[in-house]
């Protein structure tokens, strides 16, 4: 059949066109006939194209998204830890006054270390944590 069309094409009967590495044979009428087939040739080579572009986008946002969503869930979690990590500190920090109203109690002296100053002046540890909570990054 291959060779009958392209001695179809020598005689003149048919024009071959390439799109896209396929061969296709058009029955050769008039010039506008022939132009107008090789553009719906290339029109529905073009169209698949297209759509798979458009999956292939549809697949990379999805991707990205749910990468996003990822890095997001993975930094929530690491601000957990750190606010856990802020509330352990604060009660080992204040484990040696024999209660935590005690410590807020104190009078403010000019000796103290200016950290210890700065927590004193949350007037008790659950303003405190509440400041903190507050203050996520």
């Amino acid at each position: 059949m291959k060779v009958a069309k392209q001695n179809a094409v020598e005689e003149g009967i048919y024009k071959k066109v390439v799109v896209d590495r396929k061969h296709y044979f058009i029955l050769i009428g008039t010039e506008e006939t022939v132009e107008e087939e090789i553009e719906e040739i290339i029109e529905e080579e073009e169209e698949p194209r297209l759509e798979e572009e458009e999956e292939i986008e549809a697949i990379e946002e999805l991707a990205d998204e749910e990468a996003l969503e990822e890095v997001i869930d993975e930094e929530e979690e690491t601000m957990a830890q750190y606010k856990d990590k802020q509330f352990e500190f604060l009660e080992l920090f204040l484990e040696p006054y024999y209660s935590i109203e005690d410590f807020f109690s104190q009078e403010f002296t000019f000796n103290e270390h200016p950290i210890i100053a700065k927590i004193k002046k949350y007037n008790s540890l659950e303003q405190l944590k509440k400041t903190l909570e507050e203050r996520k990054f």
